[in-house]
């Protein structure tokens, strides 16, 4: 046996001769370990190694070349006699060995080409991994690294607006899809030991397996692999992408609105650490009803659909005002289905206005950001991404919709009303430069810490509410970002919106008044307050 010291970390990477394995080594070797590259064709093996080692000549002795066809039981049981031979340890193991050779569906697969997909896929995999499992117990890291994809995953792959929804590939798909199981069941078995067992997303990425199709460079996808796989400490039983804002892929999930949760292969319970975050942003959704039982299933599909889909932590709270046409009771229901860590509901004695139910539904939050949106269906969850990466982008304080700005628009509406609408926001900027162009909008998105602080100043009851926090924000010169969306009208019930709803602010100079929706004047009276 060559001898090999503690301090010397070694790593094997499957796969390895050119594309995403490629340069996977690269990073190992810039990072000191001693790495073996796994390829199934010695020769072209050789010739990734001279490739890698240009300008590393120093690196010479960390670098091996490890003959490996991972869809032939008896060449790894030849490449880990090998290995048991040289090293006494391993502690990183970094399964990345693909194909992807039928391009039919479930219908149209062949047999042959399902079980070669399966043979390199996942059995292959599958039994390298047990047979290495000795070495890495002694290893440091203790470190298996899955690379997956996200057409593994039944949640995705069952959605329709998903955007590989309809690609083939079956036989690709359902190797991944077993893969992704034999993550969570292998990070199971070896919790104990401190073994961290993972799937990895690295993200469409230019490789022969898609015919350089792909958008990302290798060298890109295979640093964040290298980075996870060699992290000093970090989660178990997870499937990640690059951008570390998935903790835990949920790999089974059936959640509709007449059936019961069906299974949650896994749970949030632990964070990426990248980008100097420490921990993982959650967003809740402050949704106000009153009569709102036919649109509140279908908004609450929606939501869970969209950020499923886009592997945002949630949670929406139900802020129901005593609603005679029973949404109580439905969103009682929404609750059972989706779960109370999902869906938690406040239930006030009656209406008692749109500000005060931000003001009670932000005391029941445990998200750091909130999202304010109508659950009548005229804000449509789909732009709730779009606003989270506004923020991100831009480092937003508050995000908000806007119809006025190219893409954006309104539906539902008859020309007096959008008139109305248009020149009482036109008036408002002129007077009040609030810093947006839709200020009567109220799909946003607030740190938690900021909407607090505007809520504690704001003076206005009903939807003059919005009006106000716009303009209160500008004034303590918090960053607003604006994304633009599309308004639709309600589909179902009558507008929250009455004549009693909307109220001035009180000033010393002037009492609260009520005014007509429909009236400019309103709008009027409101900046003179506001100003």
């Amino acid at each position: 046996m060559e001898s090999t010291t503690d301090k010397q970390l070694i790593a094997l990477v499957t796969g390895a001769n050119k594309g995403i394995g490629f340069y996977t080594v690269k990073h190992l070797l810039d990072k000191g370990y001693l790495v073996y590259l796994g390829s199934r064709d010695e020769e072209r093996g050789n010739k990734a190694r001279s490739e890698l080692l240009v300008g590393r000549e120093n690196k010479e002795h960390q670098l091996r070349v490890l003959q490996l066809d991972i869809a032939s039981e008896t060449s790894i049981e030849t490449a880990v006699a090998q290995l048991i031979k040289e090293i006494d340890h391993l502690d990183v193991l970094i399964n990345n060995a693909g194909i992807a050779i039928e391009p039919k569906g479930a219908i149209d697969s062949e047999l042959s080409k399902m079980k070669q997909t399966f043979e390199t896929n996942f059995f292959g995999t599958v039994v390298l991994t047990q047979k290495l499992i000795p070495l890495l117990r002694v290893g440091t890291k203790k470190s298996i690294v899955n690379v997956s994809s996200d057409l593994g995953s039944l949640a995705l792959n069952a959605y329709p607006e998903y955007i590989y929804y309809n690609a083939t590939f079956f036989a690709y798909r359902a190797s991944k899809t077993a893969l992704n199981a034999f993550t969570v069941e292998l990070a199971k078995e070896l919790k104990s030991e401190s073994f961290r067992v993972n799937s990895l997303n690295p993200g469409f990425t230019k490789t022969d397996l898609n015919h350089h199709r792909g958008t990302k460079d290798p060298e890109v996808a295979a640093k964040f692999i290298a980075d996870f796989a060699t992290q000093q400490d970090g989660p178990t039983a997870g499937y990640f992408t690059e951008n570390g804002s998935l903790p835990c892929h949920k790999f089974l999930i059936t959640d509709s609105l007449t059936g019961d949760r069906i299974v949650e292969m896994s749970q949030r319970k632990t964070t990426t650490k990248s980008s100097g975050s420490s921990s993982e942003d959650k967003y809740t959704i402050l949704l106000p009803t009153y009569n709102e039982s036919e649109n509140l299933p279908i908004i609450i599909w929606l939501i869970n659909a969209e950020l499923e889909k886009n592997f945002v932590n949630y949670e929406v709270v139900i802020v129901e005002d005593n609603s005679p046409d029973g949404t109580l009771q439905i969103a009682q229901q929404l609750q059972k289905i989706y779960g109370e860590d999902k869906i938690k509901i406040l239930s006030r004695p009656g209406k008692m206005g749109l500000g005060s139910a931000y003001m009670d539904g932000i005391k029941k939050a445990t998200g750091n950001w909130i999202i304010l949106m109508d659950a009548d269906l005229s804000h449509h969850p789909k732009f709730i991404p779009q606003f989270i990466n506004k923020q991100k982008e831009e480092n937003c304080d508050i995000v908000t919709g806007t119809r006025y700005q190219s893409g954006g628009g309104v539906y539902g509406w008859n020309f007096y009303r959008k008139l109305t609408s248009r020149v009482a926001n036109y008036i408002a900027s002129v007077l009040l430069t609030p810093g947006v162009s839709d200020l009567t909008g109220s799909f946003r998105l607030y740190r938690k810490e900021v909407l607090e602080k505007l809520i504690s100043v704001n003076k206005s009851k009903g939807y003059v509410f919005q009006m106000e926090m716009m303009v209160r924000a500008n004034q303590f010169s918090y960053k607003i970002g604006e994304v633009p969306i599309t308004f639709v009208d309600r589909i179902y019930g009558v507008s929250n919106l009455d004549s009693g709803e909307i109220t001035l602010p009180s000033s010393p100079s002037s009492s609260s008044s009520s005014f007509q929706h429909k009236s400019l004047l309103k709008y009027k009276v409101i900046i003179i307050e506001l100003h």
